[in-house]
């Protein structure tokens, strides 16, 4: 892992701690409280907390919400409480909790009008500072009802 500070007057660069993103697992160390840390290979940031190791750190900005952005695609592994239905049986709206302990609420936008219980559009939000709402676009089905467009999960 290389840092380094050039100081020419007038002309002063700071370069950032940097390695791929293997590297940097292999390595694991303790970034100073602030000091950032850049994979290379995948771009993506950690900020260190003078405490924690690099592999148990979380991923600045897009990075962070990576793996909530995961757990979207899924709601089933986020509600908790009672699940309200429609009349066919899809889930139109219930309370979730994320893994760090942030509420919310999985609210379906478009239940399918040709597959009964299937819903093919919805978005969770996340409570906290910032609140940020993950959103399922409206996907399209096959003659048997199999999801075969699946459009990223937006996050807002």
């Amino acid at each position: 892992m290389s840092s380094d500070y050039t100081r020419t007057p007038g002309k002063e660069r700071i370069q950032v701690r940097h390695d791929t993103a293997a590297n940097w697992t292999a390595a694991n160390p303790v970034l100073a409280l602030g000091e950032p840390g850049l994979e290379t290979d995948t771009g993506q940031i950690k900020y260190g907390d003078g405490v924690l190791a690099w592999t148990v750190l979380t991923y600045y900005g897009a990075g962070i919400y990576a793996s909530y952005t995961q757990l979207a695609k899924n709601p089933d592994t986020l509600i908790t409480g009672a699940i309200t239905r429609d009349a066919n049986g899809a889930a139109t709206s219930a309370p979730v909790i994320w893994p760090d302990g942030a509420a919310g609420v999985y609210t379906a936008d478009t239940v399918s009008a040709v597959f009964p219980g299937a819903v093919d559009a919805y978005h969770i939000t996340h409570v906290g500072s910032p609140a940020v709402t993950y959103t399922q676009p409206l996907v399209t089905r096959d003659v048997n009802g199999a999801a075969i467009t699946v459009p990223p999960i937006v996050v807002s």
